[in-house]
């Protein structure tokens, strides 16, 4: 045991000391630098520049500029001594009340938990989405008598006409006739 143990850390040793990798598995190399002169790669290039470019720079340099004189003062900004001209606002504002909550709520349909629950069970045949479509086109009516139309041809007929529950049909009849006042 102690033959093996001082052989395994003669091999940790040398491994140790031949390791040219980090850690996470990659290799570094400590001789090379991290980074490459810049400067000596530039002058390596300008030396490397064909005759043509020289050429090409003087010819830009002997190009003169045009004069130019900017006169645009007054269009950006108009004249200063002259007032704008306005048109004319009403200034009568009529008075719109704005609706708050509780005006909403009076215009809409006033049902109880439940009754919506009974009316969800017993009317719609637990559907949800139906009782609320309903509802929603309900809203759309401007008379008690287009309401009342709507429910006894387009709604009645797609639950069997609600037999056997005429007193959950009264209740939301009565509903409806409260909304418009009827």
């Amino acid at each position: 045991p102690a033959e093996i143990l001082a052989e395994n850390q003669a091999k940790y040793a040398e491994a140790r000391s031949n390791d040219k990798h980090r850690p996470d598995g990659t290799q570094f190399n400590d001789e090379e630098p991290l980074h490459e002169p810049v400067i000596e790669k530039i002058k390596d290039m300008v030396a490397e520049m064909p005759p043509e470019a020289a050429q090409i720079d003087e010819l830009i340099d002997s190009i003169e500029p045009k004069s130019y004189q900017k006169n645009d003062m007054f269009d950006i900004g108009g004249e200063y001594a002259q007032m704008p001209i306005f048109d004319p606002v009403d200034t009568a504002i009529e008075e719109e009340t704005p609706k708050n909550l509780n005006d909403k709520l009076k215009s809409g349909l006033k049902i109880g938990l439940n009754d919506r629950l009974s009316f969800i069970k017993h009317l719609f045949n637990g559907s949800t989405e139906d009782y609320n479509r309903v509802l929603s086109q309900l809203s759309t009516f401007q008379t008690s008598d287009e309401a009342k139309k709507f429910v006894q041809t387009m709604v009645k007929p797609d639950y069997n006409q609600w037999e056997g529950k005429e007193a959950q049909e009264e209740k939301f009849i009565s509903i409806i006739d409260a909304k418009f006042g009827a």
